[in-house]
């Protein structure tokens, strides 16, 4: 969040109960990032992709696709794990100093 006191400390998804596996990080400018990543849900061949694109900017905001790559209908379920807490306000490199 921005001008707020709290920080995400832990961003977890997982699919049908398995955290996927990564392949690969694109970065298409600054202030955005897209991380690639696949779940075999039934034997060894990668059926299910998992794309999540997050973008910072005046907040944060993470968009999550799944794209089936198997000719045959599929059903998954997702779950997204957040952790977070308040922001240490103290922190030195937050204060200013007066002289």
């Amino acid at each position: 969040m921005v001008r707020d006191a709290r920080v995400i400390s832990d961003w977890q998804i997982r699919v049908d109960g398995h955290r996927p596996h990564h392949l690969t990080v694109l970065s298409q400018d600054p202030y955005s990032t897209t991380f690639v990543s696949c779940s075999p849900p039934h034997g060894a061949q990668s059926e299910l992709l998992s794309e999540r694109r997050r973008y910072v900017g005046e907040g944060m905001r993470e968009d999550l696709r799944l794209r089936n790559l198997s000719t045959r209908p599929m059903r998954t379920r997702t779950r997204h794990e957040i952790a977070g807490g308040p922001h240490d306000t103290t922190d030195s490199s937050l204060s200013r100093r007066t002289r």
